[in-house]
Parts: structure tokens; C-alpha cells; sequence
């Protein structure tokens, strides 16, 4: 008669529950990796559901964009942003009257980036300063000299390379104006360090014969991988590998290292 096998000696139990340890300590960093992927993926639908709505809203304005921002007017409630201005358009309808500039402001997930580290906000993607400039409300003028009002879509002769919308630094304190966990409404940071679209002409648009238009942004500020207020209007690197999820004016989504964002990208057709 064959006797019952006695339980797992300790020598087994230790084996198997190194082997579970092992197999945890490799899935972990692959699942990590998937969910992160997961996260990336949805950010560019967000980006690309943007797009979608950025078209049909210069469909309906005579082929141009929104304006970036609309500041100062002292009245609150004018003040405005691309975001605010194609909201209609995201929920499928245009729900404002022509011209009109207040309404639903950034509160859809579409302007949430999912892997966005600082927790909090309601916007965290940024637009092109010059494609949709910045207009004061206070002395009715763009605030860039020289642009008289949003980019026409058909100006663009290079669309499927030229960056729209761009995942954006994130505030952390408040320090400029902005809350904390948003971007500001325009990437200004391009070209060059500071505000660099508003005082140098020469960069403000793609010239074939300019060489420089082949070179790098790593040397010219428009990247980061870093949030804070003093970074705001960066584009933000935050997905795997560094990457920042880029719209383009032909309405493509893409992911791309610093190294692929060149100044052709980020200057438009005239």
C-alpha cells in the first residue's frame, strides 16, 4: 500500500516562493512599461481629438485658427484661451455664438495628459505662439508686432511637419499666474531662451534658405524634462524614452525626442 506524500519540506517552499519572487521582480517593470505605454497611447488620442477640433473650428472661421490667449480688458470673464475657444468643437457642437469668447473652459479630459506628474490642473498641453498668438484685450493688438491675427491654414506649405500643440510644462507653485498642475496656454520657450518669438523677427518663420532651420532645439530651449513655473511654455518630455507627444497642423500625432524636434519644426509657412 502506498503511503500519502508527507506536505512541501521547507526546502521546496522556499524554491517556489523564490520562483514566484522572480517572476514578479521580471513582470513588474514589464507591466509598469505597459501601463505607461497605455498612458502615452491616450495622450495622443487627447492630441488628436485636439486636432480634430482645432480643423473644425477654422473650418468654421474662414480657415483660421483660435487665438492662443485673450488677456487683460480688465473684465475676467472676456479673458479666454485656444482651449476655451474649441471647446464646442470637442463635445461635438458648436455650442457659442460666432466671436463669442467665454463659455466652457478647459475642464474636458482631452486637456489632461494622463502621465502628467504634477497631479492636479486641468490643462496640460500648450499651443504655438506665433499659429495662435497671444491678443490683449487691453489695448485690442496681438501681442506679437507684426501679426495681425491667428494662422490660415492654408499659409502652411510643410503642415505635416509643423508642431500645433505639444504636451507642456507643468506649474508646481503658482509663482506666474498659473495653476498649479497646468501649462501655460502658448510654448514660448522656442528659438531661443526666454520669449525669444517676441522680439526677434528672423525666427518667427520657416525660410528654405535658411540654414538654421535643420538645426536642433536641444541648444535652444524649447524642450524639458523638468516641471516648474520657471519652465513654463516649455515642451515637456514625459513619456518613455523622453519623449514629448507632439499635433501636428495636419492634424498627426507623434511622439519625439529632443533630438527629432528641429527649428523647422516649430517655425511656420509664412
Amino acid at each position: 500500500m502506498r503511503r500519502p506524500r508527507a506536505a512541501f519540506t521547507l526546502i521546496e517552499l522556499l524554491v517556489v516562493i523564490s520562483i514566484i519572487a522572480l517572476l514578479i521582480g521580471i513582470l513588474l517593470p514589464a507591466l509598469s512599461s505597459a501601463r505607461e505605454s497605455a498612458r502615452s497611447v491616450q495622450c495622443l488620442a487627447n492630441e488628436r481629438q485636439i486636432g480634430i477640433s482645432l480643423l473644425a473650428y477654422a473650418t468654421d472661421e474662414q480657415d483660421s485658427l483660435p487665438w492662443g490667449s485673450l488677456e487683460g480688458g480688465g473684465d475676467p470673464s472676456l479673458q479666454s484661451d485656444w482651449g476655451k475657444l474649441i471647446a464646442s468643437f470637442v463635445r461635438g457642437r458648436r455650442l457659442l455664438d460666432k466671436g463669442t469668447v467665454t463659455g466652457s473652459g478647459n475642464d474636458l479630459e482631452i486637456f489632461t495628459c494622463p502621465s502628467a506628474p504634477v497631479k492636479g490642473g486641468s490643462k496640460h498641453y500648450t499651443g504655438h505662439p506665433v499659429m495662435m498668438p497671444r491678443f490683449n484685450l487691453g489695448t485690442g493688438q496681438p501681442v506679437i508686432s507684426g501679426i495681425v491675427q491667428p494662422y490660415e491654414l492654408h499659409q502652411a506649405k510643410r503642415a505635416t511637419e509643423t508642431i500645433l500643440v505639444a504636451d507642456g510644462t507643468q506649474a508646481v507653485d503658482g509663482n506666474q499666474g498659473i495653476d498649479v498642475g497646468d501649462t501655460g496656454s502658448l510654448f514660448f520657450r522656442v528659438d531661443g531662451f526666454g520669449t525669444n518669438y517676441l522680439n526677434k523677427p528672423e525666427n518667427w518663420f520657416y525660410e528654405p534658405a535658411t540654414q538654421t532651420d535643420n538645426d536642433t532645439g536641444i541648444a535652444f530651449g524649447p524642450n524639458s524634462n523638468l516641471d516648474g513655473d520657471g519652465r513654463i511654455g516649455m515642451i515637456r518630455r514625459r513619456h518613455p524614452n523622453e519623449t514629448a507627444n507632439l499635433l501636428f497642423l495636419d492634424g498627426h500625432v507623434e511622439p519625439r525626442q529632443n533630438e527629432a524636434i528641429l527649428r523647422r519644426n516649430i517655425r511656420p509657412d509664412r
